[in-house]
């Protein structure tokens, strides 16, 4: 058995090996293990799917700037026409309108996958502290108890 000193404590390795080896492997089935059949299909899906979609809005964003710098990229430097700038101008505005409902869209999409991933996690916590509770409850109490 070797020691080895950690913060000017004396640790044996084969209790930091034996206390690491009684915790579960990390997976994803272990994070949301708490949750129930119910709980994965009006929370955790629906956080999953709105989580993907709220993923896509920065790429169309990108998208969306670039219709507006190709309309300007376009535009004929000299001598433009009344249809050039038109176009030009129609093609902006549309686009700066776009952007405004993207935003707002953006915006309910992260309050709401906030929202579902906080429930997710509030459930999760909740189980969990149960679980320790109702541990501690079913613990013997006469080695708790006073000797007299």
């Amino acid at each position: 058995m070797r020691n080895k000193k950690l913060n000017n404590d004396v640790v044996s390795t084969t209790t930091v090996v034996h206390a690491q080896s009684l915790s579960p492997a990390p997976t994803f089935s272990l994070l949301f293990s708490h949750c129930t059949r119910n709980d994965i299909f009006t929370v955790l899906i629906p956080a999953i799917i709105v989580s993907l979609i709220s993923g896509g809005v920065q790429p169309f964003m990108t998208h969306l700037i670039g219709q507006a710098f190709n309309a300007m990229a376009q535009f004929p430097s000299v001598s433009p026409t009344d249809a050039d700038r038109h176009h030009l101008r129609h093609t902006v505005a549309f686009v700066s309108l776009e952007l405004v409902g993207l935003a707002v869209g953006s915006l309910v999409l992260s309050s709401v996958m906030s929202g579902l991933w906080l429930r997710v996690g509030e459930i999760t916590v909740m189980r969990v502290r149960s679980k320790v509770f109702q541990a501690v409850v079913e613990r013997d109490t006469k080695a708790l108890a006073p000797v007299d």
